[in-house]
């Protein structure tokens, strides 16, 4: 379904362990992929099941399942919910082109981040690992009541970017839930990120 020119995962662990022996972890960069809305967990499925290494950053919420009761619980379940809604991340060879095939081929992804030039604009692992981090962060226990200083309009860093890589983000709102809605500039566009109090501190 996709051009052959695209590296697959077999392509990329056949660079890493070649007859060369070149080093474990080749060498690659992060192509960033916006989806629709909701469209993410979609697309990532299909992208593996295409041998493509993609990255969803998620994290787990429980939500209400309807009026049901047990006892004196209200029924719920557990949801996936995007860290960066309406991005996909592709681990590509620095040397492969514009991720066109997988714009056409998967479902749900609109396109995907270009740099000032028109191509696809590139993350590195040091990027991805600051999201990582983020994610990580929402998937740990939090009390939505615990008190902070926050609030919409105040520049903002992530605890996480040790190396300051990115710049300065926007507290935009507060969640219900406890959690903080930013906006970062990221790869030259606004990308939304959510985050607990406990990930940021005032700039």
């Amino acid at each position: 379904m996709f051009a052959k020119t695209d590296p697959t995962m077999a392509d990329v662990w056949g660079m890493a362990l070649g007859p060369a022996l070149l080093d474990f972890h080749a060498p690659r960069q992060w192509r960033a992929l916006t989806v629709r809305p909701t469209y993410e967990q979609k697309a990532a499925d299909f992208l593996k099941t295409e041998r493509q290494w993609v990255y969803w950053p998620c994290f787990v919420d429980q939500v209400h399942a309807g009026g049901h009761r047990r006892g004196q619980c209200r029924v719920r379940r557990a949801v996936f919910r995007a860290v960066m809604p309406g991005y996909l991340f592709l681990a590509v060879h620095p040397d492969s082109g514009d991720p066109w095939s997988c714009v056409h081929a998967t479902p749900g992804i609109t396109g995907f981040v270009r740099d000032g030039g028109g191509h696809a604009a590139a993350l590195t692992d040091r990027d991805i690992d600051i999201i990582r981090m983020i994610e990580a962060g929402l998937n740990l226990p939090h009390d939505p009541m615990k008190a902070h200083r926050h609030k919409p309009g105040d520049k903002v860093r992530f605890v996480d970017d040790t190396y300051s890589r990115w710049p300065p983000s926007i507290v935009r709102r507060l969640a219900e839930d406890g959690r903080i809605v930013l906006e970062t500039l990221l790869l030259g566009r606004i990308v939304p990120i959510l985050a607990y109090p406990h990930q940021i501190e005032a700039m």
